[in-house]
């Protein structure tokens, strides 16, 4: 009997526990989509293709951004990382058909600076048979200065916007891109 006793004790100790855990969790954090987006007229555009090596007939149909990580710098608690590892398509989107790379759950607060791990970009395209062309980064890290609020049960949309100009000059001259100076990000509530 005294057995039994202990073991209902437990139990009910690790139900609160657990709805303790949820509540707190569940008060204290909203929801980030992370999505990127490039404006088609560029990606099109002769200049584009000319910078990247492809012939101004060719059809560029792809685009893809992989990102490992992304960061959010809170003054008070610091760095906050969270794992993504998705590749995305970024040509011809815009904020309303934008690519998402994922939808986080993000501790509610206000955060000052993005810190992005880019680690890999390629374009695809079409002249004869389809070619791709990586894009070399000089370092995969961008930290972004803007400011993010995440409210406890809201939903924030952080978009990411590549410079295609700058990515295409360095995959045409074979050097590496900024990554840094070539990515900015615009937030919606």
């Amino acid at each position: 009997m005294k057995g039994v006793k202990i073991i209902v004790i437990a139990v009910i100790v690790v139900i609160i526990a657990g709805i303790g855990f949820y509540g707190y969790h569940y008060e204290t954090t909203g929801t980030m989509k992370v999505g990127t987006y490039a404006p088609s007229s560029t990606a099109l555009s002769p200049a584009f293709k000319s910078a990247v090596g492809i012939s101004p007939d060719a059809n560029i149909f792809d685009l893809n951004v992989t990102v490992s990580t992304i960061g959010l710098y809170n003054s008070t608690t610091g760095w906050h990382n969270y794992t993504i590892d998705k590749s995305v398509t970024v040509f011809s989107t815009s904020p309303s058909n934008s690519s998402i790379f994922d939808s986080l759950s993000v501790h509610a607060g206000s955060y000052s600076k993005i810190l992005l791990n880019i680690t890999g970009m390629s374009i695809y395209w079409a002249s004869v048979g389809i070619s791709q062309t990586n894009i070399t980064l000089s370092h995969p890290l961008a930290i972004i200065v803007h400011a993010i609020t995440i409210h406890a049960h809201g939903s924030t949309t952080l978009f990411l916007d590549f410079n295609l100009g700058a990515f295409a000059t360095a995959a045409k001259s074979n050097s590496s891109a900024n990554v840094n100076s070539s990515v900015n990000a615009t937030v919606m509530y």
